[in-house]
């Protein structure tokens, strides 16, 4: 009869157990699919960036959610390369067209590199000089509220004094 018990008692525990990995499982799978692009908001964003009053080419322009209301998911960030004429249009980094809907820090920057031998080595080599100053970098100052209907204002005007 005891080891009847014991047993009844390890089953107990073990039943116990199922229900908390069962529900940490849940929160886990409900992480996961919360964080996929298609459980937010996208709209078309397109713009100008000009440093001191002039186009600025070849600069990658980053649009990062920020946090609203008390959801901890803030949506996929997007990104766009400028023209010559310093025109931009944003994408994820999946490809999906446009920005999450909502407030974003805005980043700008010239600065690019690329591995000189990306089979056997991490050296570096830059292709592109940093023109555009800190405070438009990570962290940045520039923020941009994209609307739901999207936009092809989504314009800024740097300076570098």
């Amino acid at each position: 009869m005891t080891s009847n018990n014991n047993n009844q008692r390890s089953t107990a525990r073990r039943g116990g157990r199922r229900p908390g990995l069962a529900v940490a499982a849940c929160l886990l799978t409900c992480l996961v699919v919360g964080c996929d692009d298609g459980s937010f908001r996208f709209a078309t964003v397109e713009g100008v960036i000009t440093l001191d009053g002039k186009p600025l080419p070849d600069a990658t322009v980053r649009f990062n959610p920020k946090q609203q209301g008390g959801s901890p998911m803030v949506g996929p960030s997007s990104f766009g390369t400028t023209d010559s004429q310093g025109r931009y249009t944003l994408r994820t980094h999946k490809g999906r067209s446009g920005a999450v809907v909502g407030r974003h820090v805005v980043s700008v920057s010239t600065y690019a590199t690329e591995l000189v031998d990306p089979q056997n080595s991490d050296e570096t080599r830059v292709l592109s000089e940093e023109r555009v100053p800190k405070r438009y970098r990570t962290p940045s100052e520039l923020t941009y509220e994209v609307p739901s209907g999207g936009t092809g204002d989504a314009n800024f005007d740097l300076t570098t004094s």
